[in-house]
């Protein structure tokens, strides 16, 4: 991975065959239908973000790294694009609602546990 350059961008239509073969690929479950980032390495599909805009919040609702590239500032670098994008358009934070599993990985990203439970991250 080093030198290469991670491309990330809105889902579309087209990429449902894609993500789908990548889920497969990694035996995972595609989530459900959601606005997404999809992460390209090399043209091939390494990464998926989805997510819902819920104003003032954006919920990450799933993200997925090929597990051969856990560990390489894939997911950090989804994140941020992804507040980058909440920011344009004035959310105030990023939210994961998800179960006790995630929680480690989204905490070395800089969110913080909330007393309901939930995940929070600012948007700068």
């Amino acid at each position: 991975m080093k030198g290469q350059r991670l491309f990330i961008r809105p889902l579309n239509a087209d990429d449902r065959p894609r993500l789908e073969q990548f889920y497969l690929s990694e035996n995972a479950s595609l989530p459900d239908e959601s606005d997404g980032l999809i992460g390209f390495l090399v043209g091939e599909v390494v990464a998926h973000l989805s997510f819902k805009q819920l104003p003032p919040v954006m919920e990450i609702q799933a993200l997925w790294v090929a597990k051969h590239l856990r560990r390489k500032r894939i997911a950090r670098t989804m994140v941020s694009e992804l507040a980058s994008m909440a920011a344009k358009l004035e959310l105030t934070r990023l939210v994961v609602r998800n179960g006790e599993e995630t929680n480690e990985a989204f905490l070395r990203l800089g969110f913080s546990k909330a007393p309901d439970g939930t995940l929070v991250r600012s948007v700068e």
